[in-house]
């Protein structure tokens, strides 16, 4: 199961604020004691977790590879304001974890990142940067992440 709740807000005109909540849980059913790798949580990346690499978040084997876990919690507040004709700047703050097992859930544990992006009519380069008190023991060259996409982040349903 997974829910996602997606807000956005118009404080003045074209002055837009965002935010993204998600939370999954997956279970064993039958005779399965554990869920298989390819059909867990990953998070951490420019769809997620701006400040981390791709699937970096949560669980790691000692070679540190990513495990992947039972739960996931992302969420993200970003604030768009235009400069100058369709160019945007964008700050943002987004949090998140994965938990091996349902019952791991902490979250004190989130990790967070703060950043700033250029924005356009696709593309867009957020640059990351991981908030020094959540640093996970990595080498300094681990506190700046820069992700080069097309498109947004954050889409509006119609």
């Amino acid at each position: 199961m997974t829910a996602e709740v997606r807000r956005y807000h118009t404080i003045v005109k074209d002055v837009v604020i965002s935010g993204r909540l998600k939370f999954g849980i997956i279970q064993p059913i039958q005779e399965t004691d554990q869920i298989p790798i390819q059909r867990r949580f990953f998070s951490g990346g420019y769809d997620s977790n701006r400040g981390y690499r791709l699937d970096y978040l949560g669980p790691r084997s000692p070679s540190g590879d990513p495990l992947g876990g039972d739960t996931v919690v992302e969420g993200n507040v970003q604030l768009r304001v235009p400069l100058y004709k369709k160019f945007r700047a964008v700050g943002f703050f987004d949090f998140g974890n994965v938990y091996f097992k349902a019952s791991d859930i902490d979250l004190g544990r989130l990790k967070y990142a703060v950043g700033a992006a250029s924005a356009t009519s696709p593309p867009s380069a957020p640059w990351a940067f991981i908030s020094p008190s959540h640093q996970p023991h990595q080498p300094r060259t681990d506190t700046l992440r820069v992700h080069f996409t097309i498109g947004r982040l954050f889409r509006r349903c119609h």
